[in-house]
């Protein structure tokens, strides 16, 4: 069954929310929907497979906290951008280029800590990110791993965004 919702919802990426013809599938042929189900099949198959990590996500310009489960070796804007809630506070408009600071986060200081100093690049888009802190880091740049397990991430309150 999961498979079947997995390829419904690609499907309806493609076509729109509303509801899918049969058009619309047919649209896709034989070769088509056989690689979407061998694709999807292979996504749930990764994610049954893979170890997550417990993240703490604080939002306090709305006085929301909740944990998330991240699967290895997944960055926080590839989760946010699969995940409702945070979609709405990080934009992530590069695409992981590092391009823009729309993914903007500060960590823990004990997490980022254990992390790889951020390299040239990361740093000079977090000197444009909205009110950075010592802890800052751009979200397409941090994996979960053992080190990242338990980290508070914070999402500010605004984005600065040289895309628009």
């Amino acid at each position: 069954m999961r498979i079947q919702n997995g390829m419904k919802n690609a499907v309806k990426g493609l076509f729109g929310n509303g509801k899918l013809s049969e058009k619309d599938w047919m649209s896709l042929g034989k070769d088509g929907i056989d690689a979407l189900a061998k694709s999807v099949k292979s996504e749930v198959e990764k994610s049954q497979d893979s170890t997550s990590f417990k993240m703490h996500i604080r939002i306090p310009h709305h006085n929301t906290e909740f944990d998330v489960q991240m699967k290895e070796g997944e960055n926080i804007m590839t989760y946010a951008t699969s995940c409702e809630i945070l979609s709405e506070y990080l934009e992530c408009t590069c695409g992981g280029n590092m391009s823009c600071a729309t993914c903007h986060v500060s960590l823990d200081s004990t997490t980022y800590k254990k992390l790889k100093a951020p390299c040239e690049a990361e740093l000079d888009m977090l000197d444009l990110a909205y009110e950075p802190t010592d802890t800052s880091r751009l979200g397409c740049q941090i994996y979960a791993t053992k080190d990242t397990e338990n980290m508070i991430i914070t999402i500010p309150s605004g984005i600065n965004n040289f895309w628009s």
